[in-house]
């Protein structure tokens, strides 16, 4: 399975603004829709679904991907999903990050409603969410099909939606659901996902979610066959008025992870009373008990050392956050300096101070492919899995035939998606300095690729941040010290090169690397 893979991910709000900043204000009140009986369908609403579905079609791809390149699981070379038309006149469909590729080098073919297909690059991946933008040329969209309308609306329970895309390879089909949960979070990137009943199937991440009135109201990113996990559309929608002036959108964070923790339980235990749960049901019904608390605390941002796990999130800025963990995010992305939250830990509030640390993303812009792996540095990604900021140089996926897949090392037979940091080569040191910028540490790497052609054996220091079962013991192997291996290297069998994003043109440079061969 991909790193990101549809079925594996670990894993709405406030209207949106017409405005390029994310409002500060976070929405407190919302009255629930009034439910009425259903009843079975006219022709007329007969009628209706089926011009709907029309115009649904109109604005869906299909995305069928070659990952060419790939650091985290080399074995996964193609897949297909789901995109959407968001922006005809520049050529943008919106589709997931893990459709897209996730440090990988991808091509991607995109297939209309007509039948014709074009050609299809990297825009923008976001670092945390699940939601990538593909560009094509704008004069290679039919003109019969049509950027889709994404809604500012918010979600409720019980809201009827319909989906369109690729599930299961049955291209243009459509599932029927209802929302029955508006606030989780599925990943360890405190993102605000909503769940719904209705059928979902590998090949339909990225589908666009509709309404009743035909606009997107989120995109599919998870599911377990009878339901389905979608991102709200807001989400997209802030990003893509950065992209349209041709800024990345702002991404940061304070630190800790977030979740969603019953309200009752929290009164069992012993951390709220019965009257403060009152009073946040009473300014927070459509939360149905939900509060957002801390998970855990992420070592090398501010906020590490300002909260602990369980704390409870009441207040940014002295406006009242609720279950709104979309507007939460928007306000910690707009921010140009400290926040103040007020938090209450062991029923006695509390206020921090916290700066929003800006999310390093960009290693996914530079990778050398070498030694049958690929090496990129960190990334706050990383951050969250391995529990530190270090920068330096990484490795995770590791080819069948890679000369670092030894029987005799720990890097052997028994291989699995760890993440690796390279610590020397032939005993010289690859890391960074405080001063240093992260990419110096890749041309440090590509200056010992010369020197490590000429010889047939070099040694190999790394640290495995995951560990490894050697089934003697009853635990896993997890010390995150150094090993070193011996690296038997075929120059014959590899060729180095160093690729390079160029955000002008929206196009991957490789070079070679080392000699000739």
């Amino acid at each position: 399975m991909r790193f990101f893979l549809f079925c594996f991910l670990f894993c709405c709000s406030l209207v949106a603004s017409e405005t390029i900043s994310p409002s500060d204000k976070i929405e407190q009140k919302d009255q629930p829709t009034e439910q009425v009986a259903a009843e079975p369908a006219t022709e007329s609403e007969k009628n209706h679904r089926r011009i709907l579905l029309n115009t649904m079609r109109k604005g869906v791809v299909i995305i069928k991907v070659k990952a060419h390149i790939n650091a985290t699981e080399p074995n996964s070379q193609s897949w297909s999903g789901t995109g959407f038309i968001v922006d005809k006149s520049r050529g943008l469909v919106a589709t997931n990050r893990h459709v897209a590729g996730s440090f990988s080098i991808c091509s991607y073919e995109l297939k209309f409603s007509n039948g014709s297909k074009t050609i299809g690059r990297r825009r923008y991946v976001d670092p945390f969410l699940d939601f990538a933008i593909l560009e094509v040329n704008p004069k290679d969209i039919p003109d019969d099909c049509e950027e889709l309308v994404l809604s500012n609306k918010k979600l409720h329970l019980n809201d009827s939606i319909n989906v369109m895309g690729n599930a299961a390879g049955d291209e243009f089909s459509t599932q029927e659901g209802t929302i029955f949960n508006t606030f989780s979070t599925l990943t360890a990137f405190n993102d605000q996902s909503f769940h719904y009943a209705g059928l979902t199937v590998g090949g339909a991440s990225g589908s666009p979610i509709f309404d009743e009135k035909g606009e997107v109201v989120g995109i599919v990113y998870g599911g377990k066959f009878v339901s389905g996990t979608g991102l709200p559309i807001l989400y997209i929608k802030d990003a893509l008025a950065y992209l349209q002036q041709n800024k990345n959108p702002p991404r940061k964070g304070i630190g800790a992870r977030l979740q969603y923790s019953p309200i009752d339980q929290l009164i069992t235990a012993g951390f709220v009373t019965e009257k403060f749960a009152k009073s946040y049901q009473k300014d927070f019904p459509d939360a149905k008990g939900k509060i957002l608390t801390v998970k855990h605390v992420i070592n090398g941002f501010d906020g590490a050392s300002a909260f602990e796990p369980g704390d409870i999130f009441l207040e940014v800025n002295n406006q009242p956050i609720g279950p709104n963990l979309l507007d939460l995010g928007r306000v910690i992305d707009a921010a140009s300096g400290s926040l103040k939250f007020k938090i209450l830990r062991n029923e006695i509030e509390k206020e921090v101070s916290i700066t929003p640390d800006v999310i390093m993303h960009g290693s996914e812009d530079k990778m050398i492919n070498f030694l049958g792996t690929v090496w990129f540095e960190h990334h706050d990604q990383l951050t969250i899995s391995i529990g530190n900021r270090d920068k330096g140089v990484y490795f995770s996926g590791i080819s069948q035939t890679s000369p670092l897949r030894m029987e005799d090392s720990d890097l052997g037979s028994g291989w699995r998606a760890n993440v690796y940091k390279l610590i020397e080569i032939d005993g010289k040191a690859v890391t960074t300095l405080e001063a240093l910028e992260a990419l110096e540490a890749l041309e440090a790497l590509e200056a010992m690729i010369p020197g490590i052609e000429k010889k047939s054996i070099f040694t190999l220091r790394y640290v495995d941040f995951f560990g490894k079962e050697d089934y003697l013991t009853a635990f896993k192997q997890v010390d995150r010290t150094p090993r070193e291996i011996l690296v038997r290297y075929e120059k014959a069998f590899d060729t180095p090169k160093r690729y390079d994003w160029n955000p002008a043109n929206h196009n991957w440079k490789d070079t070679k690397l080392g000699g000739e061969k």
